[in-house]
């Protein structure tokens, strides 16, 4: 996911700067104590040009422009749960506040293997390393009290469920809720308190699937406005989006995500835990936990369209458009013939040197939107650099995707008629597969080439009319 390490890549390029920065500086405090070591050399401007060499190696080859923004960061730390999120090689990409206070960690944790920072809690470590997606509950002893926590691993994939990019890792305090269970077994009083008072709706059910009752939690959670008008409902068929999801008591102490209908019929996604009560072997009753994880499963839709899309255009970002490319080159004969289009805008630089980057960025907006124009759901289009945007277009030959561009330019056309104060020209290239390729890398090579000598075409034809 190209935004899990943005704070730690951004404070990374910050020290390489001041690193840079500080060389001249320490060049000149020591020609002006020791010239005699130096024998004449004028040290400035040698000091300046080697600070220029490193601050041109390091731009390209650590990417220092290439800083990703964390719009995201403040949904996670927001969240009561705590929120870990790993790497494909089980680094800490990201770590939220309520993840750092639950397990007292106050060391730096991005970029670390996530074993290291898990030294002290091996059972935790164990949940960590395990291949597949489940949950456990692990209780720790911490400053002589005893917490229990619920932890739930998951995997987070690209759009296709193609790809693993990571997974993440999602800690609840149930302590209460534990501890309060524990007393449910002691005192049927007690128990009545917190079934009424949880925040959780709360259920009980014969074997067959009949309430027996439920509490105020669960009857404001889907609508109703008391207890007897949902005793009296066929829980699957009533209640249930697909009546299938509904437990069974062979599916005992399982934790269920699925859906609901509330009384006026709005649908809210929610967990299920269920489990069946016996008494000397034999089943007896049927009770669950209801949550409501609409909020939570919205948030985790934001992040997973943040690690895919560019947040100026909404156009897919570099990492979506690399991915799709590979799965297309995997099987690219399915796909044949495939065109690559490679557009870039003109004269960004000049516009947001002259007019600033907010004029710059409506100029890339509009470009996304005209490029967004002309593809099908079937192709994929991405910003994939600041002023620069790639597309592949599945299925179409040469002269298909020529007719394509015709309309792009038309509108290319209309919209600077109607534009005058914000020109918008673009350096187009285009490639298509020969028969023989099975490499869509040099199939965007060419179309990159192409659209590079459209730019000095451009450029030059700009010179000779001035």
């Amino acid at each position: 996911i190209g935004a899990f390490r943005a704070r730690h890549t951004f404070r990374t390029q910050a020290r390489m700067l001041i690193f840079f920065s500080v060389i001249p500086l320490l060049a000149n405090i020591a020609y002006n104590f020791f010239p005699q070591a130096l024998q004449g050399i004028e040290i400035t401007p040698v000091m300046f040009s080697i600070t220029g060499i490193l601050m041109f190696f390091a731009l390209f080859y650590y990417k220092l422009l290439d800083i990703t923004p964390i719009a995201w960061e403040t949904l996670i730390d927001g969240l009561n749960e705590g929120i870990l999120i790993l790497d494909k090689q089980n680094r800490v990409a990201d770590i939220n506040n309520t993840f750092r206070d639950m397990l007292h960690l106050d060391k730096p944790a991005i970029g670390t293997p996530v074993c290291d920072i898990l030294a002290a809690y091996p059972d935790i470590k164990k949940f960590v390393g395990r291949k597949d997606p489940s949950r456990q509950e692990i209780s720790l002893l911490q400053k002589g009290k005893k917490y229990f926590f619920l932890f739930e691993k998951s995997y987070i994939y690209d759009q296709k469920n193609e790809y693993r990019l990571g997974s993440i890792i999602i800690a609840r305090d149930i302590t209460f809720y534990r501890k309060a269970q524990q007393e449910i077994l002691q005192s049927e009083e007690k128990f009545r308190t917190l079934f009424e008072q949880s925040l959780d709706g709360i259920y009980i059910t014969t074997t067959e699937g009949k309430f027996i009752d439920l509490n105020q939690s669960l009857v404001n959670m889907l609508g109703y406005g008391q207890k007897k008008d949902i005793l009296s409902l066929d829980r699957a068929s009533r209640l249930y989006l697909h009546p299938a999801d509904c437990p069974e008591p062979e599916q005992n102490n399982q934790v269920f995500v699925t859906q609901l209908k509330k009384k006026n019929g709005r649908i809210i996604d929610v967990e299920i835990s269920f489990s069946v009560i016996h008494d000397q072997d034999q089943p007896k009753y049927c009770q669950g936990i209801v949550r409501d994880i609409t909020e939570r499963k919205k948030i985790e839709d934001q992040l997973k369209y943040l690690s895919f899309h560019d947040q100026l255009t909404g156009l897919y970002n570099r990492n979506y458009f690399e991915q799709e490319m590979k799965r297309i080159n995997k099987d690219i004969s399915r796909f044949m013939p495939v065109t690559v289009l490679s557009v870039d805008i003109n004269n960004l630089k000049v516009i947001n040197d002259r007019q600033g980057h907010p004029r710059g960025d409506q100029l890339i907006k509009k470009a996304a939107e005209i490029l967004a124009g002309m593809v099908r759901k079937t192709d994929i289009l991405a910003r994939v650099g600041g002023d620069e945007f790639n597309a592949i277009l599945p299925d179409t030959s040469k002269e298909t995707a020529i007719a394509r561009l015709g309309n792009l330019e038309q509108t290319l056309k209309e919209y600077n008629q109607n534009s005058i104060q914000m020109p918008l020209s673009m350096a187009i290239g285009l490639a298509t597969t020969q028969e023989d390729e099975k490499n869509l890398l040099e199939v965007i090579r060419r179309s990159d080439r192409r659209m590079y000598a459209h730019k000095r075409m451009a450029k030059s034809r700009d010179l000779n009319a001035n």
